[in-house]
């Protein structure tokens, strides 16, 4: 299939993306990682291999379809963009909104910190349920025949303020999320609070007041007769305690 329709697309905005392995930190050290490996493919297979879906999950790739090809890695302020070439039909259905998104599929390295880089991409899923915001955006489209890698930056600087934007929103989310959590923690110990006031309420303050007392009453008791005992035995007063508390309880 002839790749002869090439795009500047959002491949995946700066910052840090949940992933089953765990947290994925996408920024500028991993996108110069990318660059880097995604030379050698170029050189090799003509650039990184896009799909729809991912058949890395299901089947050998070799049996799948290759819909496009990822040309370019470019690394822009605000995350990495990539210039993708497309057959004519896979680009309007990409364009109509039939395809909405990407979803990269890239080896990841282990942060001091426990959680992981991308350094190299392996392949590109076309999706309609990314997990990552904002992907397979089209920045910028070129005329049949011309190339994208030949005059990109302007498309690339909007996408750089769009995605520190993006960016943003996404730690607000976050900021909002610790604050639900919080929230509810609050409302169940009230909750609680509530309903161990209720229980007081009833009487059962009063019953342990009482029942208080009576243990201080009793208490008291013992240890005068304990005391009797001790000087009328000449026993040490802890002996005769013990042996009244035994007596009586």
């Amino acid at each position: 299939m002839k790749f002869d329709r090439e795009v500047l697309q959002v491949l995946c905005p700066y910052g840090e993306w949940p992933h089953a392995n765990g947290i994925q930190v996408v920024d500028e050290k991993a996108a110069r990682k990318m660059l880097h490996s995604s030379r050698i493919a170029k050189f090799f297979y003509g650039g990184v291999p896009i799909y729809i879906g991912h058949p890395d999950d299901s089947k050998p790739r070799r049996s799948c379809r290759v819909v496009g090809k990822i040309k370019r890695i470019c690394l822009t302020k605000g995350g990495i963009a990539v210039v993708a070439a497309y057959g004519n039909d896979i680009l309007k259905r990409i364009e109509s909104g039939e395809i909405s998104a990407m979803s990269p599929r890239w080896q990841m390295e282990s942060t001091e910190d426990g959680k992981f880089r991308p350094v190299k991409l392996i392949s590109v899923g076309l999706t309609n349920n990314p997990n990552i915001s904002g992907s397979g955006r089209i920045i910028s489209a070129f005329p049949p025949g011309s190339k994208a890698s030949r005059g990109h930056s302007h498309g690339a600087e909007n996408f750089s303020k769009e995605a520190s934007n993006l960016a943003d929103r996404a730690r607000k989310c976050v900021k909002r999320a610790e604050g639900v959590r919080s929230a509810v923690k609050e409302i169940a110990l009230c909750e609680r609070v509530a309903a161990l006031k209720k229980e007081l309420s009833g009487g059962s303050l009063e019953i342990c007041r009482r029942e208080g007392s009576e243990r201080r009453i009793r208490h008291s008791g013992m240890a005068e007769l304990a005391r009797e005992r001790s000087v009328r035995l000449g026993e040490p007063y802890v002996k005769s305690f013990a042996a009244v508390r035994k007596e009586y309880i």
